[in-house]
């Protein structure tokens, strides 16, 4: 627990937004939107694997938050900007956050790997993959063609989900 706030808690919130978002894209095709979900829940997501690491201060707590939903951000202007020189594009700078951010967490996670139980060392990794699949896809989908893709989206989608749901009930079971 954060000043008596249950991760617990955290988690109902972050899944209540998140399936509340999906049930819109289940409705709409507006694949733009899912920046806004993921400008919340993503940062969210790191702050409780931040907090299954130990991380307790409140302001690296709020600096992980920010630094990912900044991450968010650059990943819809990339999708959204035109092309522009390869070394300037939004989605190359958006990895300085990023790499800000699991870089703090990897430290933390290395100083108390050999106590943590299971289930945050399988968090700790799989989100990782997880979140850099991310980048891949988008990688994959808009910076290697310069385009779009309805498949984007659904891959984006598969990965939301099971990035969130792996996350909470990994934290319920464990």
């Amino acid at each position: 627990e954060l000043f008596d706030v249950s991760i617990f808690l955290v988690l109902a919130i972050f899944s209540f937004i998140t399936g509340g978002f999906h049930v819109y894209y289940a409705m709409n095709d507006n694949g733009a939107i899912r920046f806004l979900e993921y400008f919340f829940t993503a940062g969210i997501m790191a702050v409780v694997i931040a907090m299954l690491v130990n991380i307790r201060d409140v302001y690296t707590l709020l600096s992980i938050y920010s630094l990912t939903a900044t991450t968010m951000t650059f990943g819809y202007l990339e999708e959204k900007s035109s092309v522009v020189n390869l070394f300037f594009r939004p989605y190359y700078i958006g990895y300085v956050p990023y790499m800000t951010v699991w870089a703090i967490l990897t430290w933390q996670f290395a100083r108390v790997a050999t106590e943590a139980p299971s289930f945050v060392i399988a968090i700790f990794c799989l989100e990782f993959i997880l979140f850099t699949s991310f980048g891949v896809v988008q990688w994959y989908y808009i910076v290697r063609s310069n385009g779009t893709s309805t498949e984007m989206n659904g891959a984006y989608n598969l990965l939301s989900l099971i990035s969130k749901m792996l996350l909470v009930w990994l934290c319920v079971g464990g």
